[in-house]
């Protein structure tokens, strides 16, 4: 099996559906499908073979799939060189790899240290002529990506996923996340993420719709989304908080969504009222790793249950939660989940990550999680943020989900600093929609958690967060620290 094998499937059966929608262009499944092979097959002309790893610094959404589609196909393996890192990440990046050549649609491409490959527009023309379908590489065990870990605590850490893997994580979509061949998949993240680029691949192997376009205005995803007549929109948990100021009306803004789905963080109690009430009725909250893939699903009735629900696992993916000696703990005790089964990654690159996360066949995380009686899973945040104040642990999502409750703020992150070895103190940073003091911060903490409550809660303008979303913990503790040191 290739992963890009659906797409032709599609293109045999449903030639002029539409495939790929931005403004200005419409692909049909035929047309999007030849565009792959030519592309293949001019790849494998300019000495690229099967089983080379090749960078993909494209800024246009449709040229960085048709690239990511044309690899797959000719049995290449893609890493990702975003053109907004520094071009030294980017080269230390290809060089690490092994990268025999990088494929761009800018100049800026060169900056990776190795040959360039410039997108060549005509690859999309209709009447571009058939490619060499003797071209196609790359079956089962066989690589074709290479993704890092979100890096939230610590540098991201490097993994490779097969074309099987690949197979196995779209098999564990369930009946409600599954893309459709009537659907209209929209997703604000960029195709340099391994997981939306999945998506992207299960869209067109499904006969669905990609939409995209330019994202860099005020209120540009709601008008791509009403635009396109979006029906599946992918998310990120500071995604869906954007759209939401960006549709301020009452009322739901937009109906025809039958997938609202959302991750990459821990969805609030009232970022998931507001996200109901204004939005779709349809919110669907999963929760998953680059590394393991979907993990669980919680759609409203469970959201509703228990605020910081992750929701219940899916099928296909084998978990346990686990004690600091890996034992395993009772329902409803919270400790470090632990994952295994078919499209989980089996290492990483690098070796002393690769030891602490992959032990005895299974992927370790970092995650703190509990099940309760029902088979509800929910996040408590990572492991290395589990704090430990004089022989008293402390969660960081207890401090969050506290903070959330109060009115005034709109975000919160929790997280510790450690002035000495084994003592870690608990700090909290919010971002408010209303003006409150810290004073009344901490009194509102301290009145529910008591020992456990943040010694500090910074008030920020914003959050820092990477590229997916997730608040860079690391950076607000560094802030603390330097006030500290003022």
């Amino acid at each position: 099996m290739n992963i890009a094998d659906g797409l032709s499937r599609q293109a045999a059966t449903t030639p002029f559906a539409v495939a790929v929608v931005r403004e200005g262009l419409l692909l049909h499944y035929r047309t999007f499908d030849q565009a792959v092979w030519r592309a293949a097959t001019f790849l494998r002309k300019q000495g690229i073979g099967p089983g080379d790893v090749v960078g993909v610094s494209c800024i246009g959404q449709v040229a960085h799939l048709l690239v990511a589609f044309a690899l797959a196909r000719m049995g290449a393996v893609q890493v990702a060189l975003p053109l907004h890192e520094p071009s030294a990440a980017r080269r230390d990046r290809a060089a690490f790899f092994g990268a025999v050549a990088v494929i761009g649609d800018n100049p800026a491409a060169g900056e990776a240290g190795v040959p360039v490959v410039r997108f060549d527009t005509a690859w999309l023309a209709p009447d571009g002529g058939p490619g060499n379908y003797d071209v196609r590489s790359g079956e089962d065990d066989q690589p074709w990506l290479i993704g890092h870990s979100s890096g939230t605590t610590g540098a991201p850490k490097a993994f490779s996923l097969t074309h099987r893997d690949a197979v196995a994580r779209a098999a564990r979509e369930t009946a409600m996340t599954a893309i459709r061949s009537s659907d209209v998949f929209l997703s604000p993240m960029r195709l340099d993420f391994p997981a939306n680029k999945l998506h992207a691949f299960n869209c067109l192997a499904a006969g669905a719709t990609f939409a995209t376009g330019r994202l860099d205005a005020e209120g540009a995803l709601v008008r791509l989304a009403e635009m396109h007549r979006a029906t599946y929109l992918n998310l990120t948990a500071s995604s869906l908080a954007g759209l939401l100021q960006a549709c301020s009306e009452d009322g739901v803004r937009l109906p025809y969504v039958r997938v609202l789905r959302a991750g990459a963080g821990t969805i609030g109690e009232e970022l998931r009222r507001a996200a109901l009430q204004r939005l779709s009725p349809n919110l669907v909250v999963t929760y998953g790793t680059n590394e393991g893939g979907l993990i669980a699903t919680a759609e409203p009735p469970a959201l509703a249950r228990r605020i910081g629900a992750a929701g219940r696992a899916v099928a296909g993916i084998r978990w346990e939660i686990v004690d600091e000696a890996d034992r395993l703990l009772p329902p409803g005790s919270i400790g470090a989940i632990r994952l295994a089964g078919p499209g989980v990654a089996r290492g990483y690159w690098q070796a002393e990550a690769d030891a602490r996360h992959f032990r005895d066949g299974w992927f370790h995380p970092g995650d703190l999680v509990s099940c309760d009686a029902d088979g509800l899973l929910a996040f408590h945040g990572r492991v290395d943020d589990l704090m430990n104040f004089d022989g008293i642990k402390i969660y960081p999502a207890d401090i969050e989900d506290l903070l959330l409750t109060h009115p005034a703020v709109a975000e919160a992150a929790a997280f510790p600093t450690r002035p000495a070895p084994g003592w870690d103190l608990p700090m909290a940073a919010v971002v408010l929609r209303e003006q409150a003091s810290e004073d009344e911060l901490l009194a509102h903490c301290r009145a529910r958690l008591g020992m456990r409550a943040p010694r500090r809660v910074m008030i920020e303008p914003r959050m820092p967060r990477n590229n997916i979303g997730k608040v860079l913990k690391r950076e607000l503790a560094a802030r603390l620290e330097a006030m500290a040191d003022t």
